[in-house]
C-alpha cells in the first residue's frame, strides 16, 4: 500500500478530523478553516464557501462529521427529579433526596403499615386468642404450654374442644386440672413427677407419654381414679416411658393398676403409636 501520511496542511487537517495527531499549522485558506475545525479546533472563523468542496465540506461539518461537534466536559450536578439535556456534559452526579427515614413507629397490632418515614419498627403485637378461649371456653385444638411448671387444680376443667395437651415444664398436674375434657386424645408431660388425683379424666385419652431423654425416675401418680373414665383405663390406650423405666413403672403403687397399658418408648415408635402433639 502506497505511503497515506499528508502532507498538506489540508492532508494533515482531514487526518486529524480522522482522529489522527498529527502537528498543524494554522490554516489559511477556507477549505483548511473548515477542516481544522472537523479536527477540532476551536475559535476558528468560518468563512462564505465558494466551491463545491467547501460547499459540502461545511455541511458534513454541521451535521456531525468529524470532530467538530459538541465536546462533553464537566459535569452535570443533578438534585431534584426532572429531564435533564446532558448533551454537553461528560458526567452527570445525581444527588436527589428522598424521604430520610428518622424515628421508630410502633407496631401493636396486626395489619398493613406504611413505614416509610421511619428508620426503625418496634413490633408489639399481642395475642390474647388463647387468653380469651380459657375464659369463655371456646379454646379448641392442640394446647402447648412450654413454660408453666404447675398446672393448677382444675386448670382446664371441662374445656371440651382441646384436643391435645403439652407441658413440657410442669412437674405437678394439680387435682381435677383437666377433669371431664372429653376431647383430649393425647397428652405430654416430658417433665412431670406428680399426677394428683381425678386430673386426667378424659373420655377419649388415649395415649398418656411420659418419655424424655432427661427423665431418671417415674413420676407419683396419687390415685388411681386419675385416669379413670379415659381409654387409658378400659384397657384402649397407653401410657409411654423411657424404656429403663418401664419394669419400674409398671410396679409402682397406682401405676400397677395400668401395667398392661404401659409400653416403652422404643415399642411405642415401632408400633406407630402417636407420640406428638
Amino acid at each position: 500500500m502506497a505511503d497515506m501520511t499528508p502532507q498538506s496542511r489540508s492532508e494533515v487537517l482531514l487526518a486529524n478530523a480522522a482522529g489522527e495527531s498529527y502537528e498543524t499549522k494554522p490554516p489559511q485558506s477556507r477549505i483548511e478553516k473548515i477542516f481544522a475545525t472537523m479536527a477540532g479546533e476551536t475559535g476558528i472563523e468560518l468563512e462564505p464557501t465558494q466551491s463545491r468542496l467547501e460547499y459540502w465540506a461545511k455541511e458534513a461539518l454541521e451535521h456531525g462529521g468529524g470532530g467538530g461537534g459538541i465536546t462533553p466536559s464537566g459535569s452535570l450536578s443533578i438534585t431534584a427529579n426532572d429531564t435533564y439535556d446532558v448533551t454537553e456534559y461528560a458526567e452527570a452526579v445525581v444527588n436527589v433526596p428522598g424521604i430520610v427515614p428518622t424515628g421508630t413507629l410502633p407496631i401493636t397490632s396486626n395489619g398493613t403499615a406504611d413505614v416509610t418515614q421511619y428508620a426503625s419498627v418496634s413490633v408489639n403485637v399481642e395475642d390474647h386468642t388463647v387468653e380469651d378461649g380459657l375464659i369463655d371456653r371456646s379454646i379448641s385444638g392442640a394446647y402447648i404450654n412450654p413454660r408453666v411448671t404447675s398446672v393448677g387444680q382444675y386448670a382446664l376443667y371441662s374445656r371440651k374442644y382441646i384436643t391435645s395437651i403439652s407441658f413440657a415444664a410442669a412437674t405437678i398436674i394439680g387435682g381435677s386440672a383437666f377433669y371431664d375434657c372429653e376431647g383430649i386424645e393425647y397428652a405430654e408431660f416430658p417433665s412431670v413427677a406428680t399426677i394428683r388425683e381425678k386430673s386426667l379424666r378424659c373420655q377419649n385419652l388415649e395415649v398418656l407419654n411420659l418419655y424424655s431423654p432427661n427423665r431418671t425416675t417415674i413420676p407419683t401418680l396419687d390415685n388411681t381414679n386419675a385416669l379413670a373414665t379415659s381409654k387409658i383405663a378400659a384397657g384402649n390406650g397407653y401410657i409411654v416411658i423411657n424404656d429403663d423405666l418401664v419394669d419400674t413403672l409398671k410396679a409402682a403403687t397406682n401405676w400397677d393398676t395400668y401395667a398392661a397399658e404401659i409400653i416403652s418408648h422404643t415399642d411405642a415408635v415401632n408400633q406407630n403409636i402417636r407420640l406428638s402433639i
